[in-house]
């Protein structure tokens, strides 16, 4: 299970971008994503972010991405030091938190204390991207059936705009500081979806198509014997009478 949270960092941080002319370019990027995760590692092993030990980092997560700008103030990592103080309480992994969700400041020799994170709507309120990302990080070792659940937090039928209508002064300044930026469309990552579907459906279309043929060859080389345990001798012989076939 993958729990990506997203913030906004007040200032951003700058990313290096190598090209010709000029050979290096800066951007701002102001988009954050707090990660944590739960699964199963080789050998039975369990590895959680949702344990006792790392509330702290989830009250934090929690916090960040609540902080709407007008509704609640933005937040540092200190307050968290501070609430934790006041109630002598520890953050046992507050520096793997850092460390895991901070990569790229610490990489850019920045400090992630500094940074000043308010709600992650502000620019992504809608990480469809991101969940796909991490579905793709988890191969299935059978056939699966993934699906892709959007809540909708405002699901009443929109009010269409008269597009004859020319905007006031007053409209046009809502629009382009708060209504226009906030409408996040996610039709070209719902289009990625569908034509990854698509391939699959041809991959697996051929894969039926071509598994009689298989199935025929393979019984006249292993015959009743293929439901059987066989060794490795066995095995060579059957691929040896396979190559003479």
């Amino acid at each position: 299970m993958d729990l990506l949270v997203t913030v906004t960092d007040f200032f951003g941080t700058e990313r290096t971008i190598y090209i010709h002319d000029p050979p290096i370019v800066w951007e701002r990027d102001h988009r954050h994503i707090l990660r944590f995760a739960f699964e199963h590692v080789k050998g039975g092993a369990v590895r959680s972010d949702f344990d006792l030990y790392n509330v702290p980092s989830l009250a934090f997560a929690a916090r960040a991405t609540s902080a709407f700008p007008g509704a609640f103030p933005p937040v540092q990592i200190q307050e968290m030091d501070s609430v934790l103080s006041a109630r002598r309480q520890s953050w046992p992994a507050r520096e793997q938190f850092l460390r895991t969700n901070f990569r790229h400041y610490l990489e850019f020799n920045m400090n992630p204390e500094n940074a000043i994170l308010v709600d992650g709507s502000v620019l992504n309120n809608k990480p469809v991207f991101e969940a796909i990302e991490a579905a793709s990080t988890h191969p299935a070792f059978g056939e699966v059936d993934r699906r892709l659940v959007y809540i909708d937090p405002h699901p009443g039928e929109e009010k269409r705009p008269i597009p004859e209508l020319m905007p006031g002064f007053v409209q046009t300044i809502i629009g382009a500081l708060s209504d226009l930026p906030r409408y996040e469309p996610i039709f070209n990552e719902l289009s990625r979806i569908e034509i990854f579907n698509e391939k699959i459906r041809h991959l697996k279309a051929a894969i039926d198509s071509t598994t009689p043929r298989v199935q025929t060859l393979v019984e006249g080389v292993a015959g009743d014997k293929l439901d059987q345990p066989a060794d490795a001798t066995q095995v060579r012989q059957w691929r040896f009478k396979w190559r003479i076939a």
